[in-house]
């Protein structure tokens, strides 16, 4: 700025001088030549820079022309416009695309207000439609032509939440009132189902599908009409049935058997119905009872019975099931008839081995404890009889056959044995010395061992029961336990009578003692073992005495 106002003022000092040009005082002819100013424009060419063109030099206007009109070294400074792409020939410019010049150049324009340069339909002042672009380039997208949808998540065709939108689509709906848009069966018009949800959206839960349940105080599946629940299955201690006349009693229900109980058990409204029967007084206590006195209960009470048939309830010897007597003048059955039936002989088994003897009755029915005949050739022993086998050697004719001890007769077996049992034991200087004698009262019966006795003639089973107050134990032989113990009787034992005992150690038969049997008497006395056997030791002499005995009775 300053350089150009120095510079004008140089011109106008140069333009006062005289008409000639020349810048010397007047009459001063040794002044210099004016410098070269070759377009006139009054600027010499030394500062002209473009002395061929007289509308630029310093201080000129400068113009919008691409020249340096001024010659400050710049071109267009100050007058250069700005214009703007507009690639979609909208007439609208692309502010982020600007260019300086002149005049505008193809394809620009002087405004910056298009939005969106490369859609032709977007511009300030087009018309807004519904396409998610900001079509008047106001700054909002889809302003005034948007629609309002709701959000369907479930697809069921009903919405919740609002949402604006240029058309309809999936996941949308232009119907609102879905109540849960997470689940389809729930929306305005569904059915309503008894599952606790308002399946129809219309506020109300389960409203018209619940179900009435009832309470069942005493678990027998009924309940009481009284006390009702309305749900979609029965709570707990409700069933679906009102039906119980007493749900404090598991007993009573409408299925229950009608028991004689003053109580209506199956909810009829009656007590005790198909149970009462009539009973009859039964003061004979023979079992039947009179008509003449009756009463109507649940059950069978002391004193009476089911029937009314007794014809004389003042003798229990005269009911309608009594055997008819044939001499005594009386009606014994209640028949109605009196001593009817044929007198008969009838014998009595005193014995009551099922044979009778020669005891006999004459009756018109056979009577308790006699038979129609006598086979019994002893009626005083039970054991003899035409069923018993015939024993050997006691004189008897057990099978009443008429002959006794016949041949095929059998050994007497005995099944019991009461007696002692008796065992010494020393081992002494002295020969007479008997420290341990032990004495067993001894029982026994059949034996039950596994293994039978191979050549006996029986075997049994003892138990020794210790006596201590009979037996002498000095050494200590004998804990005071009772001892089981299996014995049987081989009579023939390399022609000897024995004893032999079952081993369970070594579970077979093995001889004990000599042993002698009376099969009549039943006396069984064995014996046997070492008694002051004399046993050198040192310088000394001991006596070693270990001897057995058995004395008692079979039967």
């Amino acid at each position: 700025m300053r350089a150009t106002s120095c510079f004008a003022l140089f011109a106008l000092l140069t333009a006062c001088g005289d008409k000639d040009g020349s810048t010397e005082p007047p009459g001063d002819d040794s002044a210099a030549e004016a410098p070269a100013d070759a377009d006139g424009d009054g600027a010499a060419a030394d500062l002209d820079c473009d002395d061929n063109d007289d509308a630029v030099f310093p201080g000129a206007a400068e113009v919008c022309d691409g020249l340096d009109n001024n010659c400050d070294g710049q071109a267009d400074e100050g007058v250069l416009s700005i214009f703007y792409a507009d690639a979609d020939a909208d007439s609208f410019g692309d502010p982020g695309a600007p260019v300086e010049a002149c005049a505008a150049p193809a394809g620009a324009v002087p405004n910056d207000q298009d939005c969106d340069d490369a859609e032709p339909t977007t511009y300030p002042g087009a018309k807004e439609t519904c396409d998610e672009r900001d079509n008047d380039c106001d700054g909002n997208t889809d302003e005034g032509v948007l629609q309002t949808f709701y959000a369907d998540e479930d697809r069921d065709g009903y919405g919740d939440a609002a949402v604006l939108a240029c058309a309809l689509t999936d996941g949308l709906s232009t119907v609102r009132g879905d109540c849960d848009d997470d689940d389809a069966s729930r929306a305005p018009g569904a059915p309503e189902v008894c599952d606790e949800a308002d399946n129809d959206c219309d506020g109300v839960v389960d409203e018209l599908v619940e179900s009435a349940f009832y309470r069942d105080g005493d678990r027998d599946g009924h309940g009481d009409a009284e006390e009702v629940a309305w749900a979609c299955a029965a709570p707990e201690g409700y069933v679906s049935l009102a039906d119980d006349c007493d749900d404090s009693n598991s007993d009573i229900f409408p299925s229950a058997a009608e028991l004689c109980d003053a109580l209506d058990n199956d909810c009829d409204g009656l007590t005790d119905e198909d149970n009462l029967s009539t009973f009859y007084a039964d003061a004979d206590g023979d079992g039947h009872g009179s008509a003449a006195a009756s009463i109507v209960a649940c059950g069978l009470r002391d004193g009476y019975a089911a029937t009314s048939t007794d014809c004389d309830d003042a003798d229990a010897d005269i009911p309608p099931d009594a055997t008819e007597g044939c001499t005594d003048g009386v009606d014994n059955d209640c028949d109605g008839a009196t001593d009817e039936g044929a007198l008969s002989t009838y014998y009595l088994d005193a014995d009551a081995d099922g044979h009778a003897g020669d005891s006999a009755v004459l009756d018109c029915a056979l009577l308790d404890g006699y038979y129609t005949s006598a086979t019994d050739c002893d009626d005083t022993d039970e054991d003899i009889s035409p069923d018993a086998r015939e024993l050997c050697g006691d004189s008897h004719d057990n099978d009443c056959d008429g002959t006794a001890d016949e041949s095929g007769c059998v050994e007497p077996i005995p099944t019991e044995f009461t007696g002692t049992f008796t065992f010494e034991y020393a081992f002494e200087a002295d020969p007479k010395a008997r420290p341990c004698d032990l004495v067993f009262d001894t029982t026994a019966v059949t034996a039950s061992t596994r293994r039978a006795c191979r050549d006996c003639e029986w075997a049994l089973d003892y138990s020794l029961v210790y006596d201590a107050a009979s037996s002498t134990d000095t050494m200590g032989c004998h804990d005071g336990s009772d001892i089981e113990f299996t014995f049987g009787y081989d009579e023939d034992y390399y022609g000897y009578e024995v004893l032999v005992y079952y081993s369970p150690y070594y579970r077979d038969w093995s001889p004990l003692w000599e042993a002698s049997w009376d099969k009549s008497t039943g006396l069984l006395i064995a014996g046997g073992g070492y008694e002051e056997y004399p046993y050198p030791y040192g310088s000394k002499t001991y006596y070693y005495t270990r001897v057995w005995s058995v004395y008692g009775t079979t039967n």
